[in-house]
């Protein structure tokens, strides 16, 4: 009766329901944040000079977005942030309009590459590029982060 009881009245633990990060499933953010992770750990980025979750108010103090990662070469904010295919369409309007807020708020112009998964749907993609957001497919995060590289100087 207990395994009984315990297969079907139990409610499971949210780790059972959405598994860990070594269960993620390909085309989800958390896949491609594992994978831009392990990309810019083996490149020797993040801790020097490539900073991850970072939150910035966009319209005052309260209201603020976490970008995956941040870096200024030259003083100047440069932000990289993931998309998936899920949800693809309410992140990528979300991210534009964030993007637009602190590119009026901001003194110097920042920058913000979204690495986008690689079936990601054109029209979403040209969303992207008409507020100014330099998109990467995912398959291209070595190229992204040897241009990182490039420009922290090292």
């Amino acid at each position: 009766m207990e395994r009984l009881r315990q297969a079907f009245l139990v409610t499971p633990s949210r780790q059972e329901v959405f598994g860990t990060d070594t269960e993620a499933l390909p085309g989800t953010r958390r896949a491609l944040r594992r994978q831009m992770e392990q990309t810019f750990r083996r490149y020797h980025l993040i801790g020097t000079g490539l900073e991850g979750q970072v939150s910035v108010p966009y319209a005052g103090p309260r209201l603020r977005f976490t970008f995956d990662y941040s870096y200024r070469p030259n003083g100047a904010a440069h932000y990289i942030h993931g998309l998936a295919l899920h949800n693809n369409v309410s992140d990528a309007s979300k991210l534009c309009f964030v993007f637009e807020r602190l590119r009026a708020r901001a003194e110097e112009s920042p920058e913000l590459t979204a690495v986008l998964d690689d079936s990601f749907p054109d029209d979403t993609r040209e969303l992207l590029e008409s507020s100014a957001i330099v998109t990467r497919p995912a398959s291209q995060i070595d190229d992204l982060a040897f241009s990182i590289r490039g420009e922290l100087g090292m």
